[in-house]
């Protein structure tokens, strides 16, 4: 008999004991009433989004504008259609599409866990490799190898979306990969490019018609004209000697694989008919006629003194 009374009560006061620990806890607050103060708020579960269209951000106007990264690099997310397919990765290599470079990781957004694709990841052939090692080899020598501000890659000057080959691009976009960087956001002096280049006699005609490569950097002894132009000199390398590029033997030939020529194989009267730069274009006629037009002056000259010499003694002889 008592065994059957003590099952009811122990049961009741473990009732009775549930019930005094749910009034003791925290009330149970609607979902819109305020957290009670000092309460931490429950941390709230990421969302992400499956992508189906890229374009929807990145073709869109207002997309967030250009911003620099920690690493120092300006990063652009939107996307200009037009640029794009004028890019050489559009028109030679039949890259259409978004996921073509961007394989894995842009699935869903935001995009954690993204591995874009490297130059060397699709440029695979033995002889481009080979000659992106000898680009590589000679940008370790430049002055943006060791640049503490920015983490230099590939794309930092040839972006992927836009780039293009020396010759299809206009001196202003070579230029701008220069000027985007030094223009503003490193340029300690604070001064514009004309500022920092008046000691030059015509500063304002060369900033306007010649790349920054051309004085900025120095091309070495049989070194391949793409090559030695990524390694970037210091300022006090730079050329300030008119001869380097304003003479028969100056640098400039080696720069003329930027317009779709082979230096090595261009007379100086191919070069003439290209374009002409004092001193350093010659052409073989043009330079046979001056010196006859010389001459020919030189011996009037001459003849007019001694004809008037001759006539002077006669003169004095009668």
């Amino acid at each position: 008999m008592r065994m059957r009374i003590r099952v009811p009560v122990c049961l009741l006061a473990l009732f009775v004991v549930a019930v005094a620990r749910v009034f003791a806890s925290d009330p149970v607050l609607p979902a819109d009433s305020p957290a009670p103060p000092g309460s931490r708020p429950a941390p709230a579960l990421a969302k992400t989004l499956q992508v189906s269209n890229c374009r929807i951000c990145h073709q869109n106007p207002g997309m967030r504008p250009a911003f620099v990264g920690d690493d120092g690099l300006r990063h652009d997310l939107y996307v200009d259609q037009q640029r794009f397919e004028w890019s050489t990765h559009y028109i030679m290599a039949g890259t259409y599409y978004c996921t073509d470079c961007h394989p894995t990781g842009y699935q869903v957004y935001p995009h954690r866990e993204r591995k874009p694709m490297g130059c060397i990841d699709c440029h695979d052939d033995a002889l481009l490799k080979e000659k992106f090692l000898a680009i590589r080899a000679s940008f370790q020598q430049s002055v943006h190898y060791d640049a503490e501000q920015v983490q230099f890659q590939c794309s930092s000057c040839h972006p992927a979306h836009y780039m293009r080959k020396g010759q299809r691009m206009t001196l202003r976009e070579k230029n701008a990969m220069c000027i985007d960087c030094h223009g503003e956001r490193y340029n300690p002096g604070g001064l514009t490019l004309l500022e920092q280049h008046q000691w030059h006699p015509r500063a304002q005609l060369h900033l306007e018609r010649t790349a920054c490569i051309a004085c900025h950097t120095q091309p070495g002894e049989w070194e391949d004209p793409v090559t030695f132009k990524h390694r970037v000199l210091p300022k006090e390398q730079a050329s300030r000697v008119c001869d380097d590029c304003h003479s028969p033997n100056g640098k400039l030939a080696d720069y003329l694989i930027d317009i779709g020529e082979n230096p090595l194989q261009l007379s100086n009267e191919q070069l003439a008919d290209k374009f002409y730069v004092s001193g350093a274009t010659r052409s073989y006629w043009l330079d046979t006629l001056g010196l006859g037009l010389l001459a020919a002056v030189a011996i009037g000259m001459f003849g007019h003194g001694l004809l008037r010499a001759v006539i002077t003694l006669l003169g004095r002889k009668q």
